[in-house]
């Protein structure tokens, strides 16, 4: 699964191919993330080219058409890596969109937690 996981990250490089293979690639690479296990992700240079040489590779006019699907593949890779091992793993010019994400991610759960402590005191949620 690694490997093909790094076949695919080399079509996230290619400039010249279709919008589609893109997306199917970031779909696949969100796919492999959840069926891949902590330390197979964290082991050899996995990370490198998921992050450095695949996802961030794109051209800026392509990154941002998949932004959904690539926000979805960092928020799989950040819930279970953790942030900080994503953060030293990602360029730093782009370490502001991993905060983005994680923050979302912290508001999102916070927000879930505080209605369900709401309703077990049985206070309303509004």
């Amino acid at each position: 699964m690694r490997k093909v996981s790094k076949i695919v990250s080399l079509y996230l490089k290619d400039d010249t191919a279709e919008a589609e293979i893109h997306r199917a690639s970031l779909k696949f690479l969100k796919t492999a993330v959840s069926f891949l296990s902590e330390e197979n992700l964290k082991a050899g240079d996995l990370m490198d080219s998921l992050l450095t040489h695949g996802i961030f590779a794109l051209p800026e006019h392509k990154r941002t058409k998949h932004l959904a699907d690539i926000r979805k593949l960092l928020g799989k890779l950040l819930k279970k890596l953790g942030p900080f091992f994503v953060k030293k793993q990602t360029p730093p010019k782009h370490v502001a969109l991993i905060d983005y994400i994680e923050r979302a991610r912290r508001k999102r759960a916070n927000k879930t937690k505080r209605i369900k402590l709401l309703a077990l005191l049985g206070k309303d949620v509004n």
